[in-house]
């Protein structure tokens, strides 16, 4: 729910005070609020999901990364630094470098062909990973399975971003893609441990 929301409120006139009420506020603001996200945002916040991960989840998918785009826009980086650190000459934006670049967002085809699907993705992020969560069946222990993995790609790409910047080290598909697998086990894993308890 953000601030331009608020404006949208549609609060009862046939309450019994005639004047603005932010108890009424508040209940209006609450319900509509989950009936519009609970539950995309169950999905984002899944206990099978490290918290920092699901955190960059987040930051993804409400454009809150610190891409060159959103660096430039805060006045952070001048305009003339606005391109992908995956050198593919095009503008980093949060679209581009997780879902579009084919340096970084490559790991999608190899994730894909792991799971034995060809499919031509959305490039939005919430629209990807629903479209990623209903690949294979809409049962929901596989589809629950799939955003787990969704987020260990989005985690990955992250990660060998910030390594191309910050330690230049050399970007490789199939090593990301490889790490992917490594990062889902880990999140299987983590995901075992929570339910044990």
């Amino acid at each position: 729910m953000w601030w331009k929301d608020i404006m949208n409120i549609n609060i009862d006139s046939s309450s019994q005070a005639e004047e603005f009420s932010v108890r009424e506020a508040y209940k209006e603001l609450i319900s509509s609020s989950q009936n519009n996200t609970s539950s995309a945002w169950s999905r984002l916040w899944n206990r099978a999901i490290p918290s920092k991960v699901s955190g960059l989840g987040w930051r993804l998918l409400q454009n809150r990364i610190p891409t060159v785009n959103n660096l430039i826009k805060r006045g952070v980086l001048d305009q003339n630094s606005n391109r992908c650190a995956g050198e593919c000459g095009r503008e980093e934006s949060v679209s581009h470098l997780f879902f579009e670049c084919t340096v970084f967002a490559g790991i999608w085809n190899h994730i894909l062909q792991w799971l034995g699907v060809k499919i031509a993705m959305q490039r939005d992020g919430w629209q990807h990973l629903e479209q990623f969560e209903g690949l294979i069946s809409r049962d929901k222990t596989i589809s629950t399975k799939l955003t787990v993995i969704w987020f260990a790609c989005i985690w990955c790409i992250w990660k060998a971003r910030n390594e191309k910047i910050f330690q230049n080290e050399e970007i490789n598909i199939e090593k990301n893609g490889g790490r992917g697998e490594i990062v889902i086990l880990e999140m299987a894993a983590h995901q075992d441990k929570m339910y044990r308890r």
